[in-house]
């Protein structure tokens, strides 16, 4: 029997992407923990709301959770930018010229 969660194609891409968010926060360097820490919150949020909303049964509460999700998304995307411009400033930085 599957749960209704497991039925939305949306579900199984926010799952890809926090296997993909863990793979980036793991290589963050140390210095950046507190955005590792607010990257994982928001991709495990993605996946939690997404989840809890299609278990409800009034429009009005899986809309809810479904914005709260798009939230977490559009966060999560903010984050990524976020580590990657930090990554390029960082290797750019510890580059020497020859």
């Amino acid at each position: 029997m599957q749960l209704d969660h497991e039925r939305l194609d949306v579900y199984d891409l926010a799952l890809e992407f926090l296997v993909l968010a863990n793979g980036i926060v793991e290589g963050l360097p140390r210095g950046r923990r507190h955005l590792a820490d607010q990257f994982t919150r928001a991709s495990l949020s993605i996946v939690l709301n997404l989840a809890e909303g299609a278990g409800k049964h009034s429009k009005l509460d899986k809309r809810r959770y479904y914005l709260t999700a798009r939230g977490s998304a559009t966060e999560s995307a903010a984050l990524l930018e976020s580590s990657e411009l930090w990554s390029r400033a960082s290797a750019s930085t510890t580059e020497r010229p020859p």
